[in-house]
């Protein structure tokens, strides 16, 4: 995509203000043109009032507005703002599906109703789940819908961070999740980690899969893995509510993510969100460091991108917390090593989906970086 076939904009103005604007600069360079345009917002804004502006000023626009706690806007974290990505490229199709949390037992109904007349090996998408959706049975919906996929990536949260809705589509507002197809823009997914394994790799002995509880590891409570490591500063471990630094990364044939536990329960069980199962090898893991240029090169050098464009990137909330300040210097590092030309816009969120790319099943993990390269 060329500049003349995208814009990014950024306004921190309060809500009637920042729609106006990003609307009258997309419309002074857009004009009489057909485009879509992808709205990020922090929870400091109305969803309702952003969706009245942007219909009234754009003549009611193919708009979607997702909510986000933290957005990122070139090389920066805007923990307040709107961001809209417009796009007005020939011969690109670009939809946006909605299903309602009140809907989410029939995903795979609505899926397949929606994608029934769309060849499979033309879809690309981006889903966004609310917390009222269970990803494990979005994810099982997808499958079963779709069957393997490559063209995907999504992202979620396990807490709400706002009482109003999640989602802007076109004329409405709703919580739930919201699909977002599109053709016509070649796409390439990158996933960075960086956290590395210490100590003896363990075996998940115990779980509970559709509850999302692990129970037991090395068949002893699934705690007893933290006080082994931690001993004396256990209890301040768990105090501080620590162990998202410390995510288990869970070994899959020849593919390994990081799953990050969202609570400790009573019993010493942990509450986690993801696809997991019985017997799953695994070791904890911790964030070595963030990505340096050289780093990035020896990682993604091939992969060097030096087309106009956006990368959209979604970025864990743990990472983002745990790297502090240099969390900017990783996503300015990524433009200059990699992507040198292209716009970076994103946001952060508690996990994200991606198919792994042997066995094309859709996997969650929180603690990473998640990169949408649109060209």
């Amino acid at each position: 995509m060329k500049n003349n076939q995208y814009s990014l904009h950024l306004s921190q103005k309060n809500a009637s203000e920042a729609a106006k604007q990003i609307s009258l600069e997309i419309k002074a360079k857009f004009r009489n043109k057909p485009f879509f345009i992808f709205i990020l917002f922090t929870p400091d804004y109305n969803p309702k009032e952003l969706s009245r502006i942007f219909n009234l000023t754009l003549n009611n626009p193919n708009l979607l507005g997702v909510q986000a706690p933290s957005l990122i806007y070139k090389g920066a974290f805007i923990e307040k703002g709107i961001i809209g990505c417009c796009i007005c490229k020939e011969k690109t199709n670009i939809n946006s599906l909605f299903i309602g949390s009140q809907d989410s037992e029939k995903i795979e109904y609505i899926l397949k109703k929606y994608f029934k007349k769309i060849k499979r090996k033309d879809i690309k998408l981006i889903s966004f789940l609310s917390p009222q959706v269970n990803s494990l049975s979005f994810l099982e919906g997808l499958n079963f819908s779709l069957g393997k996929l490559i063209n995907f990536s999504g992202t979620g949260h396990h807490h709400k961070y706002s009482p109003r809705e999640d989602f802007i589509i076109k004329k409405g507002v709703g919580n739930g999740l919201v699909n977002l197809t599109f053709d016509g823009i070649a796409t390439s997914t990158f996933r960075l980690q960086n956290f590395v394994v210490f100590g003896k790799p363990f075996t998940i002995t115990r779980i509970n899969p559709k509850q999302q509880i692990i129970y037991e590891i090395n068949n002893k409570p699934a705690v007893e893995i933290y006080k082994h490591y931690f001993e004396e500063k256990f209890n301040s471990f768990i105090e501080n509510h620590l162990f998202p630094y410390y995510p288990l990364g869970i070994s899959s044939k020849n593919s390994f993510r990081l799953l990050t536990i969202v609570d400790i329960l009573e019993d010493g069980s942990f509450l986690f969100r993801g696809n997991l199962r019985n017997k799953t090898r695994g070791n904890l893991t911790t964030l070595r460091q963030h990505y340096s240029k050289e780093h990035l090169i020896a990682r993604l050098g091939k992969e060097k991108n030096t087309e106009e464009g956006p990368v959209f990137i979604i970025n864990s909330l743990n990472r983002k917390k745990i790297l502090g300040q240099n969390s900017v210097k990783e996503i300015e590092n990524i433009k200059e090593a990699i992507f040198p030309k292209k716009e970076i816009f994103g946001i952060c969120s508690d996990y994200y989906l991606f198919p792994d790319p042997e066995t094309q099943d859709i996997n969650i993990e929180s603690g990473g970086l998640l990169l949408n390269v649109w060209d």
